[in-house]
């Protein structure tokens, strides 16, 4: 095995391992994406224990992480929307049998990440649609899929710091990032564009 491919093998490994750690640090309440009092609810007992008006965003929601954490969301009691490119690929027969059980409780949106002004618009329809007229939690999945430089910029890198972007705007509670612990040594140009957004994540930490 070649050094860039076994990076990418170790990257996918830890990349996992971190998702299910974010996951249960998520689960007792992340770091504060901007200033905001916490409405109650307890986290201990009943998996339904969160008020259900709290409301949780993934992006990246078809992936193999993406669909855990959606899983996740709604075992935790949120409304959870998933952000995906093209619905149809969910809600075809092929799609129920392979995302149903995943997407099980969760609300399905198309939507361009790609697209700042689009998804900053859709965002705000979101919070304006929840009890609390506020996201609670924006969950960013996202991952490019050739690994060459333009596609990692556009989607591990420009991509996501759209979600972060438009999460401010609509002054959403928290954002949680599942990146990979070997971003911190890149060979690949994912592992390069995402430590770069990693860098943007925190200037703008509050």
């Amino acid at each position: 095995m070649s050094q860039p491919q076994a990076a990418a093998s170790f990257c996918w490994t830890r990349k996992l391992l971190a998702a299910l750690a974010w996951i249960s640090f998520w689960s007792t309440g992340a770091t504060a994406f901007a200033p905001h009092h916490r409405t109650s609810g307890s986290h201990s007992g009943s998996t339904t224990a969160l008020s259900a008006q709290k409301t949780a965003v993934i992006a990246g929601a078809t992936g193999y992480i993406g669909k855990a954490t959606v899983r996740e969301s709604v075992r935790q009691g949120y409304e959870t929307y998933a952000l995906v490119r093209d619905a149809s690929k969910i809600t075809s027969q092929e799609g129920r049998i392979l995302y149903g059980e995943a997407f099980k409780g969760a609300r399905i949106l198309e939507c361009n990440v790609c697209d700042a002004e689009s998804l900053t618009k859709t965002f705000q329809e979101i919070s304006d649609a929840s009890e609390t007229n506020q996201i609670d939690m924006i969950c960013s999945c996202l991952a490019s899929r050739s690994g060459v430089k333009k596609d990692a910029y556009k989607i591990d890198y420009q991509a996501t710091l759209n979600c972060l972007t438009a999460g401010r705007a609509v002054q959403a509670n928290h954002f949680v990032l599942l990146s990979a612990f070997c971003v911190k040594n890149p060979w690949l140009q994912f592992q390069q564009a995402k430590l770069k957004f990693e860098a943007a994540l925190q200037e703008q930490s509050d």
